[in-house]
């Protein structure tokens, strides 16, 4: 998507958004809120980037939806659990978020090496 697109939906001046793309302008929550609405993106993602220093970490993440997922699943979590929340260790959430995210990865080059084999077995060398 342009910027002079995104700078439309979002109601800015495209000097504004350029700005704000860059990283010049103050953070400004509503901002990037929009920005998300804009392009369909995750301003959890966005908001977790600016703070852990990792822009990166926006990119890979923001059309995933990854942190907003993880958000809502806290949510749901502290809604089902109330004050029993707290009785658990930090060494919990650790260990069972090693575990989703180490099934994730192997579940992903689970589905790299199929779709290799597929195409090794589709388009052999001299076909």
């Amino acid at each position: 998507m342009k910027a002079s697109e995104v700078a439309r939906r979002m109601g800015l001046p495209l000097r504004t958004y350029h700005h704000f793309e860059g990283g010049r302008a103050h953070i400004d929550i509503e901002r990037i809120r929009s920005f998300a609405d804009a392009t369909d993106s995750d301003a959890h993602a966005i908001l977790t980037a600016v703070l852990i220093g990792a822009p990166d970490f926006a990119a890979h993440t923001m059309d995933n939806k990854l942190v907003s997922v993880l958000i809502s699943g806290a949510q749901r979590f502290d809604e089902r659990l109330g004050d029993r929340l707290t009785r658990i260790e930090v060494a919990r959430f650790i260990a069972a978020t090693r575990r989703m995210f180490d099934d994730l990865e192997a579940d992903l080059s689970q589905r790299d090496d199929e779709a290799r084999r597929w195409l090794a077995d589709r388009f052999e060398p001299g076909d």
